[in-house]
């Protein structure tokens, strides 16, 4: 097991895999690196020393097609997932770079004549059921509790719902995902996330995605350079 605060280590020992939904996450990252701004590519080896990253594409189902592809001819010693994240915590602020190590799949159940009931307490005996996923924080960012959903939460009847089932700080398309194949896959994993938006009724002239890109790209280049 790692402990708190060795990601560095992590990433300069091992054969890394970095994974990101969509190129407009880590924009200046790529282009930085020569890449354009209208790429397509979605594989990019030897981004730094035994460090390979690849675009997956939103959503659960890509995340869990492209990694089983990727990990099978790669085999990864750690996977690092990085990406926005909406906040419901005004802690975590539009900016802030967060390392979430607890996930779930926050919208998988049963739709009960109008009350949602999580599939791990609808069918708690079946294979699939999962609750809460975990793994240990390795960096010095806020650790936080993520929820991973298929439908992003844009009306206040869905937020109500979300912070009272889970009580989430951040919401991703893809974390539980990843890190429930990395736990299945006995592979260390890692997911940090920046804050692009507030989850609120849906009014994307508040998000900055601009700001989450540079300050993601950042970190990424800090950690990669050091």
């Amino acid at each position: 097991m790692f402990k708190k605060g060795n990601l560095h280590q992590i990433l300069t020992i091992m054969n890394s895999l970095i994974i990101v939904s969509t190129h407009r996450e880590i924009l200046p990252f790529l282009t930085q690196r020569g890449v354009s701004a209208d790429t397509t590519k979605e594989w990019f080896p030897d981004i730094s020393k035994d460090t390979h990253m690849k675009i997956t594409g939103l959503g659960v189902p890509s995340t869990l097609l492209q990694l089983g592809q990727v990990v099978q001819t790669m085999k990864p010693d750690h996977i690092l997932q990085v990406g926005f994240a909406g906040s419901y915590n005004p802690k975590f602020p539009i900016g802030d770079l967060v390392e979430v190590n607890r996930d779930c799949f926050a919208d998988l159940g049963i739709d009960n004549r109008g009350s949602f009931i999580p599939i791990h307490k609808a069918m708690p005996d079946v294979q699939g059921a999962y609750s809460w996923l975990d793994y240990l924080a390795v960096t010095q960012l806020p650790h936080v509790v993520g929820v991973t959903v298929n439908t992003g939460s844009g009306s206040s009847e869905r937020i109500a719902a979300m912070k009272q089932m889970w009580n989430p700080d951040v919401e991703t398309m893809e974390g539980a995902a990843a890190m429930l194949f990395s736990l299945k896959n006995n592979i260390p994993f890692t997911q940090i996330r920046v804050i692009s938006n507030f989850v609120e009724p849906r009014n994307t002239d508040s998000w900055d995605m601009d700001l989450a890109a540079d300050n993601l790209s950042v970190w990424l280049t800090n950690y990669l350079n050091s």
